[in-house]
């Protein structure tokens, strides 16, 4: 089983946790804003894609400046013990899994 089957969402939330922390390459924001008419169709929320994911998942209005701080947070403390890379992808995948969209088969502690 793949990390997005049964989770039709999590690609698009990943997406936006990349935008939020300014790692969506411009390729893939090109086509996001494309699919914006599509999204905002589909889950009954108007705007941008970003917005429509907003609405969808009832994020606060300062959600992303918060994903952009934790991001920040992480990225110091990465490079205070030594790491000179952080992997976006894997953060933001981490981030949708512990934040957003948690599997409900594994229960939080």
């Amino acid at each position: 089983m793949g990390r997005y089957d049964g989770k039709p969402l999590l690609q698009l939330v990943e997406m936006y946790i990349l935008a939020k922390i300014g790692r969506l390459d411009k390729e893939r924001a090109r086509r996001m804003a494309e699919m914006a008419p599509k999204l905002s169709a589909t889950f009954k929320v108007e705007g941008t894609w970003e917005q429509v994911i907003e609405g969808v998942l009832r994020l606060p209005p300062d959600y992303g400046a918060r994903v952009k701080g934790h991001w920040d947070a992480h990225l110091a403390a990465e490079q205070k013990a030594g790491r000179k890379w952080v992997d976006p992808q894997s953060y933001a995948e981490s981030f949708a899994d512990k934040n957003l969209l948690p599997d409900p088969a594994t229960p939080k502690a």
